[in-house]
């Protein structure tokens, strides 16, 4: 039973993240409409300096809010510019699919663990068959 649990945490972990973005959007009101792009792009200017790097923590949570990043890469380029929002779309991008490969790292590592502590006994009985097809 435990260990089905530990199987199942990944997956729970992940769920809760995006039930959480989710559950952020419908509480802030995020929506798409004609307004809210206006909003958006008075929003990011009125940031400043601070307005890429707002930019860039949306391209990387996009996943959990449930946006495409489609969606978010229009967003960038009305916010920006056609330059700009390329640049802070790729770097955005970039920096998103490092972000979800460690989380998938981390939370598959758990997996892994598991699943290794189950086959130790089959890696045991052929260490030593490929051991002596290595040493030649």
């Amino acid at each position: 039973m435990a260990r089905s649990i530990r199987l199942a945490l990944p997956l729970f972990i992940l769920v809760a993240l995006i039930a959480g973005g989710r559950a952020a959007a419908n509480h802030y009101g995020w929506e798409l409409s004609s307004e809210s792009l206006e909003d958006f792009q008075v929003w990011i200017n009125s940031l400043g300096w601070w307005g890429p790097a707002a930019f860039l923590l949306l391209v990387i949570s996009r996943l959990f809010i449930g946006l495409s990043s489609h969606v978010v890469l229009i967003l960038g380029g009305l916010a920006f510019g056609a330059v700009g929002g390329t640049f802070w779309g790729a770097l955005g991008l970039t920096l998103s699919g490092c972000f979800h490969y460690v989380l998938a790292s981390y939370l598959g590592r758990i997996h892994v663990v598991m699943k290794d502590l189950s086959c130790r006994e089959n890696l045991k009985r052929f260490h030593r068959p490929v051991q002596f097809l290595m040493s030649d």
